[in-house]
């Protein structure tokens, strides 16, 4: 009988350890429904699933983490391509605390190879939080890209490319145009990109000649 109950004893304390690890468990793994959904946007481009994988080959040789895995605050990618070599990366990643600017210098060498580094431009400090305020301000969901645009290597023969990811903890979003300052005063998605590129370029000092 005190066996038994001896057992009987053990079986239970052993069910509420069991039942208090799996609850503490439960109350640590995040749910999936908590996180914030990304909303890809679609680039108005005669292939937008070429023109954006075009966009992740980019991310995966400059090694930058996948920018849709943004938690909070706003990272921007703005990928500029002409004739011309190198090519120019702007990154700005901006969070509570500081706004981060860098610029890489990237070109494919003919024997196929990608080559990257920092730019000698980049700025060597955090940008002023102003930067954050004027781009916060900017509301990139109404921005939407130029209509078919195409690749430098598709006959873009003049002029600069311009491909822009912006991502925030709520969206990601794929923009597209070339030469887009021609076109100021007849689109206003035109007139809106060329004013994000004029604060940006207020900070960072980057732009190319661009197009007249």
């Amino acid at each position: 009988m005190q066996f038994a109950l001896l057992m009987l004893a053990f079986f239970l304390y052993f069910t509420a350890c069991r039942d208090n690890k799996s609850a503490k468990q439960d109350t640590t793994t995040p749910s999936n429904d908590s996180l914030p959904a990304i909303q890809p946007d679609t680039v108005k481009s005669p292939e937008p699933t070429r023109a954006i994988g075009e966009i992740k080959y980019l991310d995966n040789n400059m090694r930058l983490v996948p920018v849709d895995s943004v938690a909070k605050g706003m990272v921007i990618r703005l990928y500029m391509t002409t004739l011309l070599k190198p090519d120019l990366l702007i990154t700005v990643t901006i969070n509570d605390s500081a706004v981060i600017g860098k610029m890489y210098d990237y070109y494919v060498s003919p024997d196929s190879v990608f080559h990257s580094k920092l730019s000698d431009r980049s700025p060597r400090h955090p940008l002023t939080l102003s930067l954050r305020g004027e781009l916060s301000a900017i509301d990139f969901r109404n921005i939407h890209s130029q209509q078919g645009v195409k690749s430098i290597a598709d006959g873009n023969a003049e002029g600069i490319l311009y491909s822009m990811e912006v991502a925030t903890s709520s969206y990601h979003k794929v923009i597209r145009f070339h030469c887009p300052e021609k076109l100021v005063e007849r689109d206003h998605d035109c007139k809106a990109f060329v004013d994000v590129l004029a604060i940006i370029d207020k900070y960072m000092r980057f732009r190319m000649p661009y197009c007249q």
